[in-house]
Formats: C-alpha cells, structure tokens, sequence
C-alpha cells in the first residue's frame, strides 16, 4: 500500500511545484522598462516612437502614464505643461500593454514653430497608472530622453570696424559693414547706434552721411 500511495503524492507534489513556479514566475518577474527610437527628430513633424516593454508576460493588461520632468536646459516637456505652444505633441499619456503581450507604445511628433532656438531636450517618465490591473512594476531605466532639432535658421549679425583721423588726412571716411554669418531667409533691417562708452567719440565729431 505504501508503494503504490507514493508515486501518487509524488506526482501531486510536483506537480505542485510546477504550479507554484509558474505562478510566481507570473505574478513577481514582469519589470517594464522604456526606450525611444530615434533619440532625435526634427520639430518640423518628425516622429519618434516611446515604447514600454515588459521582461515577461502577464495576464492582465498592464496601464502605465507618461509624465515630463523638466530638463536641465530650456524645455519642450516645460513649454507642454505651461500651456505654451509645445515643441512636440504626443498621441496619448498613456500607454496600455495587453494581457499576454510584451509591449505597448505612443507616438512623439516633433511640432514646428517660427521661433530660432538650440536643439532642446524632451524627458519622458513611466509610472504605473493609479488603477493598474496588471503585475508588472517599474523598472529600470524608466526615463529617455529625446533631442528635438529646431529646423530655422539663426543667424548672427556681426560689424565690421574701421578707424578716421580728426583732421581727415589720411583717412577721411569710414565704412561700417554689417554682415550675417549665413543668408538669412527673410531682408534684415540694421539700425546703428553709437554707444557712449569710455572714450567713445561724441556727435561732434563725426557725422554720418544718412539718417541711420
């Protein structure tokens, strides 16, 4: 009687240590990192795709929301969250991965303005949605980062200097240029203004030939 008792047992205790394995490999393994492909786009509508990917499985559905912390220079993610027309627009905050499936993820596009900036940074953050039905936790990393490149051209506007003598001889007349460090897309309208600073020349002596 024993012997034939045991092989029973023996199959019920392993099997239910396949079980409990298999369910704790279910509820405790699925860790949900984030990446972006490209690092960098153009804002003049440009897309990036911001994808959440779990280590495993569940069998819930897994809910996750995106969050912008503000970067250490100037900031799409700050301009999105003052109301000031965003440097990139997302398809949703919010990131659902099906039950039985590793990954989910949004769109980024990249929004144009008429304003000449540096290429700015945009940071995404995952967090777990307040009503997550899932197992899955936050993993590492939980941040990326994007480069949004500004597609206007700046331009720098430099003077060239020049020098005259008081009494004319040898040289009478001065040229001042204005120049640009690259063709600018529109017509540039240069005032000049004489500073007086230090031993800077006064009206007195000197004219200029137009109205400037």
């Amino acid at each position: 009687m024993i012997c034939t008792l045991a092989k029973p047992m023996r199959k019920s205790f392993c099997l239910f240590v396949a079980l409990f394995f298999s369910i704790s490999i279910n509820v405790f393994s699925q860790t949900a990192t984030v990446s972006i492909t490209p690092t960098s786009i153009s804002e003049n509508g440009e897309t990036a795709t911001l994808t959440i990917t779990l280590s495993a499985a569940d069998s819930k559905e897994n809910v996750f929301v995106v969050v912008y912390p503000p970067a250490s220079s100037e900031s799409p993610s700050e301009s999105k969250n003052t109301g000031i027309p965003p440097d990139f627009t997302v398809n949703s905050d919010t990131i659902r991965i099906l039950a039985g499936t590793l990954t989910g993820f949004i769109t980024v596009t990249g929004n144009d303005d008429l304003k000449g900036e540096n290429t700015e940074v945009a940071i995404f953050q995952i967090n777990e949605s307040s009503t997550n039905p899932g197992n899955a936790i936050v993993g590492d990393p939980n941040q990326v980062e994007l480069s949004i490149v500004d597609d206007e051209i700046i331009v720098a506007l430099h003077l060239s200097t020049d020098s005259i003598y008081e009494s004319g001889s040898p040289f009478m007349e001065a040229v001042i240029t204005a120049f640009l460090s690259e063709p600018a897309p529109a017509d540039v309208k240069v005032k000049f203004r004489v500073a007086s600073l230090g031993t800077t020349a006064t009206a007195g002596d000197y004219e200029f030939p137009i109205d400037l």
